[in-house]
């Protein structure tokens, strides 16, 4: 997913940990949540949150997140070309044993997720948001399709193309009171809906 010239570790070791992070909607850094604490010893959440904003139409785009297994990114579109230029990326593992959250704030936002390794609760806030779970790829995502080392996931070869697995661990979505839409293309299952989903 590109390269980044300015990375960051967490780690705060044994006992129960809350990391927090606040994307900044601009730029591109790696965030390494690593928690060495032993599995047994406390309870570890991560905390991502969107930028909060107010939509000046109905077509103006808020946060854009990619989760898979081992990261989350906020893609940017740093030119204003309608493309993802740069990447607030925030690695992590299993040792986030509680929870992992993202909360998206005001905005139009959008989730995609191709798979997670905590349990995860994804919150829209206000803004007419979408959230897909599972998608469509071409080919596998290996790196015959430049795929990153380290990035590659395995996907379910359909009649329509490589579907990624969605979910591994339970999720719940928050769609909040502004008309939402949630497509789930996984065969692991869909998500709770936290609230009414439209």
């Amino acid at each position: 997913m590109g390269s980044h010239p300015y990375t960051l570790k967490l780690d705060a070791q044994g006992g129960s940990d809350t990391y927090v992070v606040n994307v900044s909607g601009t730029g591109e850094y790696i965030v390494n949540v690593f928690d060495t604490g032993a599995q047994d010893d406390g309870v570890d959440s991560l905390i991502v949150h969107g930028l909060d904003t107010v939509p000046a139409s109905d077509d103006e785009l808020g946060d854009t997140f990619l989760v898979r297994h081992n990261f989350v990114a906020l893609l940017n579109d740093d030119v204003g070309d309608s493309a993802f230029d740069v990447v607030e990326r925030i690695n992590y593992d299993e040792n986030i044993n509680a929870r992992l959250r993202i909360e998206g704030h005001g905005g139009h936002d959008n989730f995609f997720i191709d798979d997670n390794a905590s349990i995860t609760t994804l919150d829209g806030g206000f803004g007419n948001d979408f959230f897909q779970v599972g998608q469509m790829f071409g080919s596998p995502r290996d790196a015959a399709a430049s795929v990153a080392p380290g990035d590659e996931f395995d996907t379910i070869e359909t009649t329509r193309g490589f579907l990624s697995n969605g979910i591994t661990l339970p999720m719940v979505v928050y769609g909040g009171r502004r008309p939402r839409r949630l497509l789930c293309l996984s065969q692991q299952g869909c998500p709770q809906a936290g609230r009414r989903i439209r």
